[in-house]
Order: structure tokens, then C-alpha cells, then sequence
């Protein structure tokens, strides 16, 4: 949000409870050439002088800024270690280089130490530094506007009481100054202090719990697995335990074998896990979101490592838990005088946490059947448009005060992308809705903002494929005369005329309070801006100087043909006038990036339900081939008495289904109450659809059986005679 920016200067005057008060913008796109061909831009964010000392940092390599500096409207940026390292190689001559902004000289004076991030309006990890911004914040317009500034407190003083005393402030200044826009400030908003680590990430808190959370599923399906494995292990030598005891060994030198056991395959799994993850980690980081990319630990880390150490202790000791707790209940005459078979009532530990496994498999597997269905929903969702083949061009010129001649100017830009090679349609507008930028005047019921209205040239329907309604477009004419015609979407329609066909709303009049009355000359489909966007009521009219402040263009290459940067800026440049930024990008290429989020939540749980179904296999195949070697003499004997080897499979089969089914009845019980935290990440998909819930429980139900056909066909082939005669 922003707050008057005097409001801020008498801030920082009075000091009330805070060291200093620092403010940060937006980003600008910088070059290292003065005139670049296609080389690519880069951010830094706008700040002020005083920023650094506000966070409490200094730069690793040169200064800070000062407010001389800012006085004196030196151009002068801090570029960020990562930037330092990978686009500058690490150079120790940094300090003194050139950067360039719209043909202007900015001087790199410092690098940020490695871990900073760069605080702004909002969080863009794409920033490589910070650039000076020369308001120092001691004067400012009684009417003008700033940021909400980042300021420290001093010690011992709560945000409450200094955002108090600011609201107190305000108000005082409010009466003092008899300024409009003061009144509505000190009226209609409170002023509150958020800690920067809730700005910052507070939106993102959600996501890694989701993703922690399902790790921490994984892993608890791992240690189910291995503990399982681990405790028929010890049915198998429960005799050389007893043996042992016998002969006078203590109770707590088997738990610590026990545990040493665990703990060995808990540092070996450790090992192999960050190996992997080294292995792996450039992959990962590409497919990571931007957000987590960019601050993502490497294997290095320290972190990572002690990390890694906990969860593995950890494991080891939950591991080791189950044996240790049967062999504080062993009773060593019993167990001697009893055959070395296992006995079938000696499996209910194993019987539980084969259950857990199987509810905690559903809960992940459930997950990865959701985002999954989201991703392919969100992927064959309408866009109004035909993405393929479309581009985004972006020309932007130096800023001129002169409505009619900045218009003039654009619209040049716009007739030479036109008569590029290569190009077989071109348009524009003032709101380009492939950025998610939103108009500034609204239209509809009272003339509220309940909808959007955009300017557009001619030709920018045809340009983007969006399939006209009804009526025509906006032709060429009309936009040089600025005709009083309107084009409206679908959604539009519905707005202003519930109940119209598209055909009916043709040449109907719009009325407006203090603008002619406007004919609507046609309907076109609703768009959007990406494939999770809602659509919105939008109005198009022909270009206006007084509501175009720049153009976006879009073009559409003949087949097989692509733009040059170089071709459009040198155009520009000859025939319009010179270009501060010059871009060319795929659409679809944005579209994608807007789909990682959701690419990157569907990978993950994929990842995590199929190695979820995995360690299930293999821990119920392992389990029912320990089962079926220490039950041989129970087998033979069955058939001696005239079971049948098919009687035998069923057996096996049912007792290792037994407790999968409990285990999924209660899994399907979770995934249905925890279904409310993943919905917020999906897209027109219910957590709780009972069809997909059914199908999570039959794949489950269908490993099971395919995990225990194995040791079932083994027990099934058991021979009495031999099984016998070795007892």
C-alpha cells in the first residue's frame, strides 16, 4: 500500500519509537551495453539511500549509498552477489563498471552480501540489486504519494505502539494541512507495521507447509516400511535373542545393537540422499518456482547438512523403536521351549504399521491424483485466444508529458512492427491483458469498477484469434477519428444486459456520465491473461491520448518466420524515435511460466504418491516372503491336513490385504478432512471427489495384491514332506 509521502518525512523527523524509515519501489531493467542488440535485460530495485542501514547490512565488496549520493542524483546501483558471480564471473574489478538504463550511465559502487534479498512493493526474484533513488525523504509534496516504507524499531518498542503513534500523526497532520487528500487518508486507512519476514514470504508460508508436510508423509512411510522389515527381521531371531539372554546378555545390549542397526541404515540412507540431491539439485532448481529457486539451500549448506543429520537420527531412533519394544518383552524360557516358528499372533506390530503405511500411501497418492487433475484442467482451459505462434512486443519510448504526441508516436511504433518481415498481424492496446494489467476507469451498473475498460487498435482481435461473437471489430477509421464505438466481451454483455443474445447487444448505446454515448459494435469471446485467471467484464475502445500512457503490441509471424530485436529497435530508431527497451517474446512461453506452480505441485506429489507406492510394494512383498519362510511348518502341516495350494494363496493374499484395507478405510478418512488444505492450490478440482478417492483405495488394494502374488505362489509350492521331516 502506499501512505503520503510528507506523512513519511515527518516519520522520520520525529523518529517516535523507530531508528529510521527506508523505501523501496518497483524494478527497472537494466543493460551492460549502451545500445543493446540482443543482449538481456536485467532488474534492480528502486530504493533509497539510507536502505542497507535500515536492514542492518553492509556490502561485501565497496559502499553503501549515501545521502550525498541522493542529493546529488548520482546514478549508482549495488548489483546482488548471485549476479556478481554468474553474469560478472566473480570479476574483483566490479566496482566502477557501467550499467545502462534507457541509454543512461549507472555506476556499480558495491555487491549486497550473498543471502539479501531484495525488500520492494513485492517480493521479485528475478531482482539482481538495488538502484539509488534520489528522494531523501526530508521534503515532499503535501499531496504526494510513497511506498510504505520498511523502518526499524528501536529496542524494546512494540509495532503496535509506534504504528499507533503514526495513525496519531496522520490525524494531526490532516488537521493541520485542511488537505483533501489527507482527510482521506486519516479517514478511510489505518496504518499498521508487518514484520518483513511476513511480507516478504508471508504468502508462500502455506505452500512450504504443504510441501514439508507431504516430505515429512514420505518419510514417515520409509521408516513404516523399514521398521516392518526390521521387526520380522527379529521374529526371525527372536530364538538367538532368547539364547543370548539365557547366557546372561542384558536387555540394553540388544536395544543397543538394535539401535545401531537403525542407525547405520539411517546414516547410509542419509549419504545416498544428499548424493542424490547433489546429483539432482541443477534439475530441481529449474523446475523449482522462481520464488524458491532463486533462495534455494545448495547441498553445501549448512543447513542442508545438519538438516539431513536430524531427520536421520531421527529415523533411527523411530526405526529402532520396534524391535527395541519386543525385545524389552521377550521371554527367553518361553521362546526357547517353543518351536522356531514364528507364531501368527506374534504379527500384530507388524499388522499396524503395514496399516499405517497403507493410510498415510492413500493420503499421497490422493494428492498426486488432485494437482494432477488441476494441472490438466488449468492446461485445456479456453484462453479466448490462440496462443500459438502469438508474440508479445514490447516498445517502450522515452516519457513525453505530450498526450498527442505520445500516442503519435506508439501508433508509429505499431505500423512499423506492421511492415516487418515476417509479420502478418499486428495490434495493440493500453491494457494488455497477456501482463494481467487492469484499466484504470471502470464501466457497468452506476459506472462503478465492476468492469474493465481497455484501448485497442484495429486488427488486434484478428491478431490474437479471439472469435467474434457477433458484429465486427473496431476498424482503422474509427480509431483515427476516435469514434464513439465500443467492442464488449462476453462477460461484458452479461453485465450490462443479463439477458441479451450477443446479436442483440449490436447497436445498442452505452451512456456515460461525462463522455458521449458510446454504439457497441460488436461481442467477442472472454480472455484471459493466464490459464488461472478469472475472466472480467471488459470494455474495448479506440486508442485515446488521454488513456494511453504507453502500447503493448501483439504480432502474429507468418509460419516459420521470427522477429529480430535488432530489425525492430534499429526500425524504431530510424523512423520513430529512439527506444529505451525493445523486447520480443513467444506467448506461449509466458503461459508456461505461469503454469509452473502448478507443474512443479503435480511433480512433487506425483514423485511422492508413486515412491509412496513403491515403498508399499516392496515393503509388503518383503514382509509376506519373511512371513511365508517362517511359517513353513504351519503351511506343510495345512496341507497334510488337505489344503490346496490355491487355498494357501488365498490365505497369504487375505492376511496381507487384512490390514492394507483397515489402513486405507483410515487413510481415506484423513485424505477427506486434510483434502481443505490442498484445495486452495488447485484449480476447479475437488480434494474430496468420492470417484477419485474410490480409484486412490483400488490402485492401493491392487499393489497389495500384486506385492503379496509373489510370496503367496512361493507358499502355495510349499512341500509337507520336506518342511516336516526339518522339524
Amino acid at each position: 500500500g502506499q501512505m503520503p509521502a510528507s506523512l513519511l518525512v515527518e516519520l522520520r523527523r520525529q523518529r517516535r519509537g523507530i531508528v529510521d524509515a527506508s523505501e523501496a519501489g518497483f524494478s527497472t531493467s537494466f543493460t551492460f551495453a549502451q545500445d543493446p542488440v540482443d543482449e538481456p535485460y536485467f532488474r534492480l530495485t528502486d530504493v533509497s539511500y539510507n536502505t542497507l542501514s535500515v536492514f542492518g547490512v553492509r556490502p561485501v565488496i565497496g559502499r553503501d549509498f549515501t545521502r550525498d549520493d541522493a542529493a546529488s542524483k548520482r546514478a549508482e546501483a549495488l548489483v546482488s552477489y548471485d549476479f556478481w558471480q554468474s553474469r560478472l564471473g566473480g570479476a574483483p574489478d566490479v566496482v566502477g563498471r557501467t550499467l545502462w538504463s534507457e541509454r543512461k550511465p549507472t555506476e556499480i559502487v558495491g555487491v549486497l552480501p550473498s543471502e539479501f534479498i531484495a525488500a520492494s512493493a513485492f517480493l521479485d526474484p528475478s531482482s539482481s540489486g538495488l538502484v539509488l533513488d534520489y528522494d531523501t525523504m526530508e521534503v515532499a509534496a503535501p499531496d504526494g504519494g510513497a511506498f510504505a516504507p520498511y523502518v526499524r524499531l528501536r529496542p524494546c518498542v512494540s509495532a503496535a505502539s509506534v504504528a499507533a503513534e503514526v495513525n496519531t500523526l496522520a490525524e494531526a497532520e490532516a488537521i493541520a494541512r485542511q488537505s483533501p487528500q489527507w482527510h482521506t487518508w486519516s479517514q478511510q486507512f489505518a496504518f499498521r507495521l508487518t514484520p518483513l519476514k511476513q511480507v516478504l514470504f508471508g504468502g508462500y508460508v502455506d505452500y512450504l507447509v504443504l510441501i514439508s508436510v507431504a516430505a515429512a508423509l514420505v518419510l514417515l512411510v520409509a521408516c513404516g516400511n523399514l521398521a516392518s522389515l526390521m521387526l520380522v527381521r527379529f521374529r526371525s531371531r527372536e530364538h538367538v535373542a532368547a539364547t543370548q539372554l539365557a547366557l546372561g546378555a542384558s536387555p540394553a545390549r540388544l536395544l543397543t545393537s538394535a539401535f545401531a542397526e537403525a542407525g547405520l541404515l539411517a546414516v547410509c540412507g542419509a549419504i545416498v540422499g544428499l548424493t542424490t540431491f547433489a546429483w539432482v539439485s541443477a534439475g530441481l532448481r529449474a523446475v523449482l518456482p522462481p520464488i524458491f529457486s532463486r533462495y534455494a539451500a545448495g547441498v553445501t549448506d549448512a543447513r542442508v547438512i545438519l538438516f539431513t543429520i536430524i531427520a536421520a537420527v531421527t529415523s533411527a531412533l523411530v526405526v529402532g523403536l520396534v524391535p527395541a519394544w519386543r525385545i524389552r518383552h521377550v521371554d527367553a524360557m518361553t521362546l526357547l521351549k517353543r518351536s522356531s516358528t514364528a507364531a501368527r499372533g506374534r504379527r500384530v506390530g507388524g499388522r499396524s504399521l503395514l496399516a499405517a503405511e497403507a493410510g498415510l500411501s492413500v493420503l499421497l497418492v490422493a494428492a498426486a491424483v488432485a494437482t494432477g487433475r488441476s494441472l490438466l484442467k488449468l492446461e485445456h482451459t479456453s484462453l479466448g485466444f490462440v496462443p500459438q505462434g502469438l508474440s508479445r512486443v514490447t516498445v517502450s519510448l522515452p516519457w513525453t508529458t505530450d498526450e498527442a504526441l505520445r500516442l503519435q508516436q506508439y501508433s508509429g511504433v505499431l505500423e512499423v512492427l506492421r511492415r516487418l518481415p515476417g509479420v502478418r498481424l499486428a495490434g495493440a492496446t493500453n491494457d494488455i491483458f497477456l501482463s494481467g494489467d487492469v484499466g484504470w476507469k471502470g464501466f457497468g451498473k452506476g459506472f462503478e469498477r465492476v468492469g474493465v475498460r481497455s484501448n485497442i487498435t484495429d486488427t488486434f482481435f484478428e491478431t490474437l484469434g479471439t472469435p467474434i461473437l457477433a458484429g465486427r471489430t473496431i476498424s482503422a477509421g474509427e480509431v483515427a477519428s476516435r469514434a464513439p464505438v465500443a467492442v464488449v466481451n462476453l462477460s461484458g454483455l452479461r453485465l450490462l444486459w443479463p439477458h441479451a443474445t450477443p446479436a442483440e447487444a449490436v447497436g445498442r448505446f452505452l451512456p456515460f456520465d461525462d463522455e458521449p454515448r458510446r454504439e457497441v459494435i460488436g461481442v467477442v469471446a472472454d480472455m484471459r491473461s493466464d490459464y488461472a485467471a478469472n475472466v472480467r467484464a471488459e470494455l474495448f475502445l479506440p486508442v485515446d491520448p488521454a488513456d494511453v500512457r504507453r502500447l503493448d503490441f501483439v504480432a502474429r509471424p507468418e509460419v516459420g518466420a521470427s522477429l529480430s530485436v535488432a530489425d525492430l529497435r534499429a526500425r524504431v530508431r530510424q523512423q520513430v524515435a529512439e527506444p529505451t527497451h525493445v523486447a520480443i517474446g513467444a506467448v506461449t512461453t509466458s503461459l508456461d511460466a505461469g503454469l509452473l506452480n502448478q507443474r512443479f505441485r503435480a511433480t512433487l506429489f506425483t514423485s511422492f504418491g508413486a515412491v509412496a507406492l513403491v515403498l508399499a510394494a516392496l515393503g509388503l512383498y518383503a514382509v509376506g516372503t519373511f512371513e511365508v519362510t517362517l511359517r513353513q511348518a504351519e503351511l506343510g502341516i495345512r496341507i497334510s491336513l488337505g489344503a490346496t495350494p490355491r487355498d494357501l494363496r488365498r490365505l497369504v493374499i487375505r492376511e496381507a490385504l487384512a490390514p492394507v484395507a483397515v489402513g486405507v478405510l483410515a487413510g481415506l478418512v484423513v485424505t477427506y478432512w486434510a483434502a481443505r488444505f490442498l484445495q486452495s492450490f488447485l484449480y476447479h478440482v475437488d480434494a474430496r471427489n468420492p470417484a477419485e478417492l474410490a480409484v486412490v483405495a483400488a490402485v492401493l488394494l491392487g499393489v497389495t495384491v500384486i506385492a503379496a502374488w509373489i510370496p503367496a505362489r512361493r507358499a502355495a509350492r510349499t512341500d509337507p514332506a520336506t518342511v516336516l521331516r526339518a522339524q
